[in-house]
């Protein structure tokens, strides 16, 4: 990872949308920079531990993942846009970054 420009990118899902996760995921290793590493974030309510290890193949020289369990956050804040308040406290450190919600229609 040495002088690559790290890129965030985070998912939010469950269990149903991991397949979904996959395809986008590599996707992205086959279509991203070589030059920059991506971090990729998946904040869940409680993925499943074998599923989180079927992942494992994506740890590579340009990519991490890391699933974020953001149960404890959701109970206590009730906001229907939930992740733009979860940006701002989990990447304190990152100059700039964008907020999008959307939903993909398979």
């Amino acid at each position: 990872m040495q002088n690559k420009r790290t890129v965030p990118v985070v998912f939010a899902l469950d269990d149903n949308y991991l397949p979904y996760l996959a395809v986008s995921i590599q996707s992205l290793i086959d279509n991203g920079s070589k030059d920059n590493f991506y971090k990729i974030y998946a904040f869940n309510t409680g993925i499943k531990e074998e599923s989180k290890k079927r992942f494992n193949v994506y740890n590579t020289e340009n990519s991490s993942v890391e699933f974020v369990n953001v149960k404890e956050l959701m109970d206590r804040i009730r906001e229907p846009s939930i992740s733009g308040f979860l940006f701002p406290n989990f990447w304190a450190s990152i100059n700039a970054s964008c907020i999008s919600t959307a939903i993909l229609l398979w």
